[in-house]
C-alpha cells in the first residue's frame, strides 16, 4: 500500500551497562533472548516482526523497572546506614528561609492585615 518503500527503522542505542553493573538482573541470561534467536530469520512476515518488536519493548520495560527498583533499594539502604545523608545543609536551609520570608510572609501578613483594615472601616 502506498508508494515507494517504507523508511528503515533507526536502530535504538544499546543499554548503558555502566549504570547497572553493580545491580545484577535476575532475568538477564547469557543465552540469546527469544527475539534475538528469531531476528536473524529472513522469512518472518510483518506481523511476526511486530510481535518480536513488542516482546523486545516489554523486555526493555521490565529491565528498566528492575533497575529502578534496585536503585531505590540502594538509596534506602544508604539512608538506613547513614541518617545524615538526607539532611539539608545549614547554608541551604538559611537561604531557603531568606527566600520564603518575602514570598510567603509578606502576602500572608498583608492579606490578614487588609482583612483587619477593611473590617475596621466597615464597622
Amino acid at each position: 500500500k502506498g508508494f515507494g518503500e517504507k523508511p528503515k527503522k533507526q536502530k535504538k542505542p544499546k543499554r548503558k551497562d555502566e549504570d547497572v553493573s553493580s545491580y545484577p538482573i535476575p532475568e538477564a541470561k547469557e543465552e540469546k533472548s527469544v527475539t534475538e534467536n528469531f531476528r536473524s530469520d529472513e522469512s518472518l512476515n510483518a506481523g511476526q516482526r511486530s510481535l518480536l518488536d513488542m516482546r523486545e519493548q516489554r523486555e526493555d520495560k521490565k529491565y528498566e523497572e528492575v533497575r529502578k527498583v534496585k536503585e531505590l533499594l540502594a538509596v534506602d539502604q544508604l539512608l538506613q546506614e547513614d541518617t545524615s545523608a538526607a539532611v539539608i545543609p545549614e547554608k541551604v536551609a538559611m537561604r531557603m528561609g531568606a527566600r520564603m520570608l518575602p514570598f510567603v510572609g509578606i502576602p500572608l501578613f498583608g492579606g490578614m492585615g487588609a482583612f483587619v483594615v477593611f473590617w475596621y472601616f466597615a464597622t
